[in-house]
C-alpha cells in the first residue's frame, strides 16, 4: 500500500538584517555561524547581504543555535522572533 502525503508549501519573508542581528546576538563571527548552522561563509553573507534565501531546514537550525523562535505568520511578518522567556 502506497501512502500520499500533501506537502503544504510554507513561505516566509525574512530580511537581510534579522539574519545579521541574529547573528550579531549569537556573539559569532560569520564563519563561526556558518559552522554552527551547517552552510559554508558564502551562505552566511548571501543571507546577510539578501543574496540568497535559507531552506526551511536551515532557518530551523538558525532558530535553534541562536535560540529564536521560527513562527510563520498570515500577515507575512518576518518568522524569527526572539523566544519568551518562562
Amino acid at each position: 500500500m502506497v501512502y500520499i502525503e500533501r506537502v503544504r508549501i510554507v513561505t516566509y519573508d525574512i530580511l537581510p538584517e534579522d539574519f545579521k542581528d541574529i547573528r550579531s546576538r549569537t556573539g559569532m563571527t560569520q564563519p563561526e555561524f556558518a559552522d554552527a548552522i551547517g552552510v559554508t561563509l558564502a551562505s552566511v553573507k548571501a543571507y546577510e547581504y539578501g543574496q540568497g534565501i535559507p531552506s526551511y531546514q536551515v532557518l530551523k537550525t538558525i532558530c535553534d543555535v541562536a535560540d529564536v523562535e521560527f513562527r510563520i505568520t498570515k500577515d507575512k511578518t518576518h518568522p524569527l522572533t526572539e523566544k519568551r522567556k518562562s
